[in-house]
């Protein structure tokens, strides 16, 4: 339940929290959690075996050693490959297997639903000016220095 009074910051940090919990227990079966398959996602926004490690790091602002954790168990779990860049070896290339292929248009479902839920009982309009709003915020606060 929403107070009035609180602060934005915890409201959003609320609805990020409770949109992970619910995709984490959805992709529990498939031994993914929500950022993990955002990562799978965004690999597959690439030609095969295009994606690197440091493009990871850099679209989701993430560190190294962070990255490297998620991509080692999307691995070990069969999800990924990885390969040194021809170009520069010090780059590691990462690609999809053909498992993520299996889970994905189940996990996009349950990602849709997810949606659905959260926006029930507005309206299409009412939609966009939220995506415009928060969209807005997350510009007003990227790179803030206090």
């Amino acid at each position: 339940m929403l107070l009035d009074n609180e602060e934005l910051g915890l409201i959003l940090k609320r609805i990020f929290h409770e949109m992970k919990k619910n995709a984490d227990r959805n992709m529990k079966d498939f031994e993914l959690t929500m950022s993990q398959f955002m990562i799978l996602d965004y690999i597959g926004s690439f030609p095969p075996g295009q994606a690197s490690q440091r493009d990871i790091e850099h679209h989701f602002k993430l560190k190294h050693p962070t990255v490297s954790g998620i991509l080692k168990r999307l691995e070990r779990n069969g999800f990924v490959t990885f390969a040194v860049n021809e170009d520069d070896r010090r780059i590691k290339d990462v690609a999809l297997t053909g498992k993520i292929k299996t889970v994905k248009e189940r996990i996009c479902v349950s990602k849709d639903q997810i949606d659905e839920k959260m926006v029930t009982g507005l309206s299409e309009e009412e939609v966009e000016v939220l995506k415009a709003l928060l969209n807005r915020v997350l510009n007003n606060i990227t790179d803030m220095e206090v």
